[in-house]
């Protein structure tokens, strides 16, 4: 399950205009049913139909009034670019060039925090416990593996969704990828579908018809190198998801991107729990 137990994922609220049009429709739904089993055809019983009738067309009205606060999804979609391609390129100056990692950290609180670690070297590895990192530095320096520490794009997402839309972690990476379908197709309705492939701790997510696809094509612009490295908020989002359900690092290997279809592909690897370097694996980005 996708949340936790006795509760729902909450969807985006239906404003003043479109509750009271329900309530409308819903009134003369039953006015008229009982007229129906009533079977009554005195002059009250056409007032009350003639009502319903009314209640229905004004209903109707007041649903089609419904603001839903929309934003064009091209321009939303372009919101986080100059930042995301910021960190990149500073990341870049510093001699960075490794893929992302994120990196779950059980801080002194007893609480996990996840964090964004990219490795200087290009296929470099991620350091895990018990090597200690922490989400109160920016660089990892005396490690096996040195690299810069970012907060996730995604994680102010992500704790949106655990504070205001009762997102619940799964255990299992199957249980996961439907939480992920349902955080994107139903809660924040930003894509069309999303299927999600496990193999072994090999995970790949299609994302269909992403409707904020005007941001990837500006990034890839930039580079595609950047969506490895440090991607927006929502390729972020499906790693942290994975990174917080699992409580172990996820590696983005690679994102490809369709134009056409604005469809994305994510690949990313599960980390074992052990210490030290994982092995440095070449991902690509095209």
């Amino acid at each position: 399950m996708a949340v936790e137990e006795g509760g729902s994922m909450r969807r985006i609220a239906l404003d003043d205009y479109a509750t009271a049009g329900l309530i409308l429709i819903g009134t003369a739904a039953i006015m008229t049913l009982v007229m129906i089993f009533t079977v009554r055809s005195d002059l009250a019983s056409a007032s009350v139909i003639l009502c319903s009738a009314v209640f229905f067309l004004v209903g109707i009205f007041f649903v089609a009034l419904q603001d839903g606060d929309s934003i064009d999804a091209g321009i939303a979609g372009l919101l986080t670019v100059d930042a995301t391609i910021s960190i990149a390129r500073h990341s870049a100056d510093l001699g960075i060039a490794g893929n992302g990692f994120v990196v779950p950290v059980h801080n002194a609180a007893d609480k996990t925090a996840l964090i964004h670690f990219i490795p200087v070297a290009e296929g470099g590895g991620c350091p895990m416990p018990p090597i200690q990192i922490t989400d109160t530095y920016s660089y990892l320096l005396d490690d096996p593996c040195p690299g810069i520490l970012l907060l996730p794009s995604g994680v102010t997402l992500l704790k949106a969704l655990q504070n205001d839309f009762n997102l619940h972690f799964p255990e299992e990476s199957e249980d996961i990828g439907l939480a992920i379908r349902e955080v994107f197709e139903d809660v924040l309705e930003m894509a069309d579908g999303v299927e999600t492939t496990v193999s072994g701790d090999q995970i790949i997510v299609d994302i269909r018809k992403y409707r904020l696809f005007s941001g990837c094509a500006r990034v890839r612009e930039e580079s595609a190198k950047i969506c490895t490295m440090y991607p927006c908020p929502a390729c972020s989002l499906v790693a942290c998801i994975f990174a917080k359900g699992l409580d172990r690092p996820v590696a983005i290997r690679q994102i490809t991107a369709d134009q056409k279809t604005r469809s994305l592909k994510i690949v990313c690897d599960v980390l074992p729990q052990a210490g030290g370097c994982d092995s440095p694996v070449s991902g690509t980005d095209a």
